[in-house]
């Protein structure tokens, strides 16, 4: 049926990937640009915004809501998560605060994030207020057009909170890590071990005091 034709095509693309390599599945996707149905042609380009973003380190300058020249070039060798987020969304707020924390506890390992608002222009005092409460380090990019936003239109980022998560080589992981994974993720991939709960770590002392025994 025509509705679930898109996701269909979208699975046979990732079918070709895995089976033919990428340039199969990158073949396929280039042949739907021109399908009649207008789902699956948005669908296939979307994909291939993603292809290409994958072939080379990600591209990403802009002038930080406060004043501030940014280019992501600066985080190569280091992990990067790139926040969508709105200070409109309670949903994204909390994100927000999740992240953040995970930025407090890995900076000095070799993490930063780039936070980028899908506030609409009419907020932008309120936007700024609220960074400045916050006292956040991150470069923030806001251009005032909501959804609309560049970088997300290129990613594929509709929605909010979202992360797209890149490694130290500056190559695009996923567009859409779900905020509350990210901590693992970091942890991953800056070989970061988790460090056992407090309880675990007393029951581990005194098994080893018993055995010394």
């Amino acid at each position: 049926a025509g509705r679930f034709l898109a996701e269909r095509e979208r699975s046979y693309a990732d079918i070709l990937a895995k089976g033919s390599g990428p340039a199969a599945s990158e073949k396929h996707l280039r042949r739907l640009l021109d399908h009649p149905d207008k789902g699956v042609a948005t669908m296939a380009q979307e994909e291939i915004n993603l292809i290409e973003v994958r072939k080379a380190p990600y591209e990403m300058k802009f002038t930080a809501l406060d004043g501030r020249a940014f280019d992501v070039a600066a985080f190569r060798g280091k992990v990067v998560a790139v926040l969508f987020w709105s200070a409109a969304d309670e949903a994204a707020m909390k994100a927000f605060a999740s992240v953040k924390k995970v930025h407090a506890s890995h900076a000095a390992n070799g993490f930063e994030v780039v936070a980028v608002s899908y506030d609409k222009e009419e907020d932008r005092e309120k936007l700024g207020k609220l960074l400045k409460d916050n006292k956040l380090s991150w470069p923030v990019q806001f251009d005032g057009k909501g959804t609309e936003n560049a970088f997300g239109t290129k990613l594929n980022v509709r929605r909010v909170p979202t992360v797209a998560f890149f490694n130290q080589k500056g190559l695009l992981l996923t567009p859409n890590l779900p905020p509350d994974r990210l901590e693992g993720e970091v942890r991953k991939l800056l070989g970061v071990k988790e460090e056992a709960p407090p309880a675990e770590m007393e029951e581990r002392s005194g098994g080893s005091r018993k055995r010394g025994k």
